[in-house]
């Protein structure tokens, strides 16, 4: 479970990957395997994955950033030495809304619309 405060990063793999996760101009260079968490110490801005399998496998790599414990996109690769690519704005006060299929995945600001009655 991702904490409800923050913006995370969350990857799962069997084997092991290789890349860069963080904000722009603040990437931080990752060589890992099993579920990492990282934590993006932003409340506006860009978040970056790049994240590459080190091997021929078809295990799946998963990625998913978090916002206040919403998921914001997510996506997935099987490909043997497959790439994963997320660049995400994260905008403090947008709601997050899913779309129906993961690649179109992303924060979306949700309208607020007033009626007002008058009464004569």
């Amino acid at each position: 479970m991702m904490p409800d405060k923050g913006v995370w990063v969350k990857e799962q793999y069997t084997g092991n990957f290789t890349g860069r996760v963080g904000t722009s101009g603040n990437l931080k260079q990752v060589n890992a395997s099993g579920d990492q968490y990282y934590q993006i110490p932003i409340t506006d801005g860009i978040v970056e994955v790049l994240l590459q399998k080190e091997d021929g496998s078809g295990n799946l790599l998963v990625v998913v950033v978090y916002q206040n414990g919403s998921m914001v996109p997510r996506s997935t690769k099987a490909t043997p030495y497959g790439t994963i690519e997320i660049r995400e704005t994260i905008m403090r006060g947008l709601s997050c809304r899913l779309l129906p299929h993961p690649h179109l995945w992303k924060v979306q600001e949700v309208p607020m619309i007033l009626f007002l009655h008058h009464h004569r």
